[in-house]
């Protein structure tokens, strides 16, 4: 259970490759997973 939320925007394509951002993303919330104490909340948005 998460102690904490982040809420994170993300810009897809905004300097960096689309192909890039999802991955990143991802292999955030699989660290935050296995850490546990928080969560992330990823709020994709237009670039």
């Amino acid at each position: 259970m998460a102690d904490r939320t982040f809420r994170i925007a993300v810009f897809p394509g905004d300097g960096i490759g689309g192909e890039i951002t999802r991955p990143c993303t991802e292999l955030l919330q699989a660290a935050a997973d296995k850490v546990d104490g928080f969560g992330l909340d990823f709020e994709w948005l237009p670039a």
